[in-house]
C-alpha cells in the first residue's frame, strides 16, 4: 500500500502514487514525515521514531546537500531552507539509519494538489486508513491506523506537518 500523504489546498489525507515514495525504511527506525515538500523561508521539523513508534531522543542528523539554519533539539530537528532544491534527510541511532526526502520550492505559494508530507507505516505494518481529528487545542491534526497481520493494529497522532506525537497498540478483542 502507498505511503499516505497529506496535499496542498486540502483539508484530508488521501492515498496515492503521485510523487515518488521515500526510501524504504531500514527496520527499526522511521522518520516523520518520511517525505515533505516546503517553500523557501518555510519551517519544518522532522522526528525519528523507533519501530514501535515511540520517539527517539538521541539521534544524529545529516542533510545531502548541507544546508543553513539546522536547529536540533530533543531528537527533533529544524529545518529552514533558504534555497530550493531536493535534500535527503537522514537520522541515526542505534546503528541504525534512515531517511526522508525534501523539496524545497522557491514560489509564493504551492500549487493546490501538491503533495506537502507523506508518511511510510511503521516496519511490518499497512496503513489501513487516516482520519481528521475533531478540532480543539490537542496538536493532533491526523490519526494513522496501521495494521499488521502478525500484530495488533496501531494508532499513531500526528501534527499538520506530519510529524509523529505519539502511538498506541490496540489491544485484541480475541
Amino acid at each position: 500500500m502507498p505511503p499516505v500523504h497529506f496535499e496542498e489546498g486540502d483539508s484530508a489525507f488521501s492515498q496515492g502514487t503521485e510523487t515518488p515514495a521515500p526510501q524504504t525504511p531500514a527496520p527499526g527506525l522511521l522518520v516523520t514525515p518520511s517525505a515533505a515538500t516546503l517553500l523557501v523561508g518555510e519551517p519544518a521539523a522532522f522526528s525519528a521514531v523507533d519501530d514501535s513508534g515511540r520517539p527517539l531522543i538521541d539521534v544524529h542528523w545529516s542533510l545531502d546537500p548541507p544546508l543553513a539554519e539546522l536547529h536540533v533539539e530533543n531528537g527533533e530537528i529544524t529545518l529552514g531552507p533558504k534555497q530550493p532544491g531536493h535534500y535527503v534527510l537522514t537520522a541515526t541511532a542505534a546503528n541504525q539509519s534512515a531517511t526522508a526526502t525534501i523539496a524545497i520550492v522557491a514560489d509564493a505559494k504551492l500549487p493546490a494538489g501538491t503533495v506537502r508530507w507523506s508518511l511510510q507505516p511503521l516496519p511490518g505494518y499497512e496503513t489501513l486508513f487516516v482520519r481528521q481529528s475533531v478540532p480543539g487545542p490537542s496538536e493532533v491534526a491526523f490519526y494513522s491506523v496501521e495494521w499488521s497481520k502478525s500484530a495488533n493494529a496501531v494508532v499513531r497522532a500526528l501534527q499538520i506537518s506530519g510529524q509523529q506525537l505519539w502511538t498506541t497498540q490496540l489491544s485484541s478483542s480475541r
